[in-house]
């Protein structure tokens, strides 16, 4: 009997490619989720420090002309935060998006895998077949020689 061969074999290699690609682009949809909340972050905290800075100049007495100045730079910053959350935020729908693409593909995969699962085993039935009739044949050719050598025996 012939070799077994997956006639989906070249669609799960398709397949398999695409995967890996919507790994490689969640991965990249993760990174730069990551990279934009420590932006966040770094922001936030530059707020607080020029909050802090204010505050204590505050106490300290300042004019008013540097109280606008920290007033200005303190909006500034929260204006930049409130942009970079919402960035932040189309940055998580696009990695959740790529998640349920991963998810799909996955699927895909996971279906002709269990295809050809299934493929193989039918073929090694008919292999396992295919040899037994074999072998009744053979045992019953050699049943028919052993009689017929009686006969001419006889």
């Amino acid at each position: 009997m012939k070799k077994f061969r997956f006639s989906l074999a070249s669609v799960l290699d398709y397949k398999e490619i695409v995967l890996e690609e919507k790994k490689r682009e969640l991965a990249e949809a993760i990174k730069a989720t990551i990279r934009k909340e420590k932006e966040i972050a770094m922001l936030e905290a530059e707020r607080a420090s020029v909050v802090a800075e204010f505050n204590v100049k505050k106490r300290e007495g300042m004019t008013i002309i540097d109280a606008h100045s920290y007033e200005v730079h303190i909006r500034t910053l929260q204006k930049n935060i409130d942009r970079q959350k919402e960035e932040l935020k189309r940055l998580r729908e696009e990695e959740e998006k790529k998640k349920a693409e991963v998810v799909f593909a996955r699927q895909e995969v996971l279906s002709l895998e269990k295809l050809k699962e299934q493929r193989v085993e039918e073929y090694n039935k008919a292999v396992m077949k295919s040899e037994e009739l074999m072998i009744d044949e053979m045992v019953s050719n050699r049943r028919v020689s052993a009689a017929s050598a009686q006969r001419s025996a006889s």
